[in-house]
């Protein structure tokens, strides 16, 4: 029955239960962008939490306590729009075990998590949110509602380590022997050589 409508129309006429996170579709430029077909031919899948959700995100996250304070940030506003919607139309009967195929708007690559509970096995996106309502079928691809917002990722590893104090000393380690240049970089500029990489790190505890 939802054929007919868009991703975006879909929440239009839910919007009582999703006004929030269409105010952040808004602000965040893809508005539009999910009332049309992807130019690739392969659809989208949204990830979206309704406003009890965006509530307990905004208690939670310790930097934005408004909905007015996130929207008015664009650059968070953009990856946090972006980082929900994976370009590529995906059922929950096509999830993979691990990472999609295709990356979200902001490049960046969601896993998904199966986890076995006692009589039934429900999905996790990032380990972070639980799939409440699965496959809404629609023109323009698949909507599939969590439990709780996705953390975009807009730190490096550099600046990880900066916001938490836990790990000062391993910070202070990077800038004395000059790795402070090679970590502090962001890894999606087109121009970029490095590739990604890991590090392994200790807290201050363990020092």
């Amino acid at each position: 029955d939802m054929e007919q409508f868009t991703i975006y129309d879909y929440l239009v006429e839910n919007e009582k239960d999703f006004s929030s996170f269409i105010a952040i579709l808004k602000a965040g430029g893809i508005d539009k962008t999910l009332s049309a077909y992807n130019p690739n031919g392969i659809d989208y899948t949204l990830f979206v939490t309704d406003n009890k959700a965006v509530d307990q995100f905004l208690k939670d996250n310790g930097k934005y306590t408004t909905l007015d304070a996130i929207l008015n940030d664009k650059v968070y506003v953009e990856a946090l729009a972006r980082y929900h919607v994976v370009n590529l139309g995906t059922s929950s009967y096509e999830f993979p075990f691990g990472t999609f195929s295709e990356p979200t708007l902001t490049g960046d690559y969601l896993n998904v998590n199966f986890i076995l509970a006692k009589d039934t096995t429900y999905y996790k996106i990032n380990n972070q949110a639980s799939v409440t309502k699965a496959n809404i079928d629609l023109s323009n691809g698949y909507v599939h509602v969590i439990g709780s917002m996705l953390k975009p990722i807009t730190l490096n590893s550099y600046n990880w380590l900066k916001q938490n104090a836990g790990y000062s000393i391993f910070a202070s380690a990077l800038e004395a022997t000059g790795w402070k240049k090679v970590i502090d970089v962001d890894m999606k500029l087109k121009d970029q050589p490095l590739k990604p990489f890991t590090m392994l790190v200790e807290p201050d505890a363990v020092f």
